[in-house]
């Protein structure tokens, strides 16, 4: 819908593969996807350099002390990132 309707660059692909292109994007948005970074501090850092001047990183996570997590999630998230 993103690409048909505006024409926005959507990528839904594992992370630590992502090839992205120096300065070449406005914005990266993040939707609940916390737990799957496996180098986190890595690819903020290859965000940033793909990410054109004042560019911006959207954001969120699931909460991890919500009582629901474990029923929707599971147990694949067992400690906090560090």
């Amino acid at each position: 819908y993103g690409r048909e309707t505006y024409g926005v660059d959507i990528r839904a692909v594992d992370f630590d593969e992502l090839q992205l292109e120096p300065e070449s994007f406005d914005a990266v948005a993040f939707w609940g996807c916390d737990s799957n970074f496996y180098d986190p501090r890595g690819l903020f850092e290859r965000i940033q350099g793909a990410l054109k001047p004042g560019g911006y990183v959207y954001f969120n996570f699931w909460d991890f002390d919500h009582p629901l997590r474990p029923i929707l999630l599971g147990d694949n998230k067992i400690l906090y990132n560090s």
